[in-house]
């Protein structure tokens, strides 16, 4: 049941991140359990860019985790 929480609420915070790029990455990475190679090629994205943009998602997550 706690691994059931967690997941929900991953799925929740994820799906509160509104640039789509950000939801994805986050989305392949948590929930599919994708490689960042997996996921840079299903984006057509480098993989730099790909960790790049799941850098500025966790941010995201981060500052609305603190009410900004």
């Amino acid at each position: 049941d706690a691994v059931v929480g967690l997941e929900l609420d991953a799925e929740r915070r994820i799906d509160a991140l509104e640039d789509d790029r950000q939801r994805d990455v986050l989305r392949y990475r948590y929930l599919n359990g994708w490689e960042w190679k997996e996921i840079a090629v299903r984006m057509h994205y480098s993989e730099d860019w790909v960790k790049h943009v799941h850098g500025r998602a966790l941010k995201r997550m981060e500052s609305q985790g603190n009410g900004q």
